[in-house]
């Protein structure tokens, strides 16, 4: 009996989804792995990101993290959804639900209410703050993975 194909919009591995990457103005320096945040200019176009240090509650709107390093001003590389390489700035298990944090970073200490916006697909043991180190982690900056409801 031949097994059926399922198809649909996280149609990646497993739960991550494929690869939302998008050319943007940074209005901050950057360093690959640093999340960030999608920002409307003053003209109302959605063609710049700005850099999360600190999310209110974990709810930063849509989320997503420098694929290479970027001057401010200059025009880079950003993944919304999908794989990414990203920053922890805490030691965490596989599977672990994350939510923007601060020092551009993602973090498991969840706020009660904040979108989940990231899996991670590896155990990190170290601060990839001050280590410098990339974790891999299913992201989902533009509808997240759900709500954190403790």
């Amino acid at each position: 009996m031949t097994q059926p194909s399922i198809t649909g919009p996280t149609a990646g591995t497993f739960f991550i989804p494929r690869n939302v990457d998008v050319v943007l103005t940074a209005h901050a320096a950057l360093t690959a792995g640093q999340v960030v945040s999608l920002a409307e200019d003053l003209d109302g176009t959605t063609d710049a990101v700005t850099v999360v240090d600190t999310c209110a509650g974990g709810n930063c709107g849509i989320i997503g993290v420098a694929l290479e390093d970027v001057a401010s001003g200059a025009e880079g590389k950003f993944r919304f959804a999908g794989k990414v390489g990203v920053k922890l700035n805490n030691a965490t298990f596989v599977g672990a639900g994350l939510q923007a944090g601060a020092s551009f970073t993602l973090t498991d200490t969840l706020t009660a209410g904040s979108k989940v916006v990231g899996l991670a697909l590896e155990e990190a043991d170290t601060d990839g703050t001050t280590a410098g180190t990339l974790y891999s982690v299913a992201l989902d900056g533009i509808n997240g993975f759900g709500f954190n409801h403790s």
